[in-house]
């Protein structure tokens, strides 16, 4: 037991932490985006 207050007290030690962003969606719609005009891209210079 330790004499000093714990902030933690009430939230589980699992808990997600809410100002962490794991999933990069900006990043998953720029190659999203890249990957689309790349195909168009490709289809067109095949097409001629």
């Amino acid at each position: 037991m330790t004499l000093m207050h714990d902030k933690n007290v009430g939230r589980p030690a699992n808990a997600y932490p809410e100002n962490v962003n794991y999933a990069f969606y900006e990043l998953l719609w720029a190659m999203g985006l890249v990957m689309l005009c790349l195909f168009a891209a490709l289809e067109l210079i095949k097409h001629y």
